[in-house]
This record gives structure tokens, C-alpha cells and sequence, in this order.
């Protein structure tokens, strides 16, 4: 788990869940990302059979990174506003 979640877990215990879920995006983003750098490297190396899986790749990655920023910002940024919380 990142370092911040604990400390802002600390300052409102009913967000913890909300912190679970999105350290399980980070866990999924890390894959992701694993996936894209080979599928990449696959394209950049002229496979050209490897443009689909790559588009989808990046499809994939940008959706849940899109939702994951948006549940960040609604879960985060009221704890450090409302505490002031400054790491």
C-alpha cells in the first residue's frame, strides 16, 4: 500500500475500503502497464499482428486509469481539505 493511504486512514477510518479498492487499481495499473510495454515493443518491432491487442491495451489501461483518478480525487481530496493534511 502507498504511504500516504495509512496516514489519511488514520484521519477518517470510514474511507479505508474506498483506500483498498484503489491500491487494487494500483496493482491492476502495474500489470497493465507490463502488458503495454511488451505489446509496444512487439509493435515498435514491426509485428504488425500486434497493433490490435496493443490499441486494446491502451483502451484498457486508460479506462480504469481515467475511473481510478476520479476515485482518487472523490475519496482523497476531502480527507486533506477537511483535515488539512499536509503528508
Amino acid at each position: 500500500m502507498t504511504t500516504i493511504f495509512p496516514q489519511l486512514m488514520t484521519l477518517d477510518p470510514r474511507i479505508s475500503a474506498g483506500f483498498d479498492l484503489l491500491e487494487a487499481d494500483h496493482q491492476a495499473m502495474d500489470g497493465l502497464l507490463k502488458g503495454f510495454a511488451d505489446q509496444a515493443n512487439l509493435v515498435l518491432n514491426g509485428d504488425a499482428a500486434a497493433v490490435g491487442p496493443f490499441l486494446d491495451r491502451v483502451v484498457d489501461f486508460e479506462r480504469l486509469l481515467n475511473r481510478h483518478l476520479t476515485d482518487e480525487e472523490e475519496l482523497i481530496v476531502p480527507v486533506i481539505l477537511s483535515t488539512g493534511f499536509d503528508g
